[in-house]
């Protein structure tokens, strides 16, 4: 089986959704998949103490600089292709694959 997989979404439910209608082994569908879940949106830091200070502190610091602002998640690109040999006697190759996030900054 010859496989080609290749799409643009703009979040990872609707990647998801497009694996879902692909024509690609399900070995090929598990891989991506495990590479979207591993896609995070940066955070910025938080909780207890992170980026508290109390008035005197930020007084003696002098001028500070704004936090960096975390870039923005835009979408995920998914490409993969390659041959399945489902006889096993064969070789089964997957030639490209690439799950890329894409951020704005």
């Amino acid at each position: 089986m010859i496989f080609n997989l290749s799409f643009f979404a703009t979040s990872i439910s609707q990647a998801k959704e497009c694996l879902r209608h692909a024509h690609a082994p399900e070995i090929v569908k598990a891989l991506v998949e495990s590479a979207l879940d591993r896609i995070h949106a940066p955070r910025q830091a938080s909780g207890a103490g992170a980026g508290q200070a109390s008035a005197t502190e930020a007084e003696s610091a002098g001028p500070t600089n704004p936090a960096p602002k975390a870039p923005t998640f835009v979408g995920v690109l998914v490409e993969a292709w390659g041959n399945f040999d489902e006889s096993g006697t064969g070789a089964s190759e997957i030639a490209r694959f690439l799950v890329r996030p894409l951020f704005a900054s």
